[in-house]
């Protein structure tokens, strides 16, 4: 989906969101052996996210404890790292 600057509105975050969350405050314990992905600021791509082999992986304990809800409405953005990349 291609957007142009000209036709994107503006809307303060707080009126156009239902929820709005700050990361998950603590590093996951990473498993190489995990089945779960653990997506990050590495993850976010053109808009988009990006699972590679190179994924950090979880235990399902530590999926279970950090996991976040996300939807089709959904928009990630990075707040460290690499600031401002952000997938829908």
């Amino acid at each position: 989906m291609r957007f142009s600057i000209s036709s994107i509105k503006k809307v303060k975050i707080d009126v156009s969101a239902n929820k709005i969350s700050d990361d998950i405050h603590g590093t996951p314990i990473y498993d190489d052996n995990g089945k779960y992905a653990f997506v990050n600021s590495t993850n976010l791509e053109n808009g988009k996210i990006i699972i590679t082999s190179a994924i950090k992986k979880l235990t399902k304990e530590e999926y279970i404890k950090h996991k976040r809800a996300l939807n089709d409405n959904t928009i990630l953005t990075s707040i460290n790292g690499t600031i401002g990349k952000v997938a829908y």
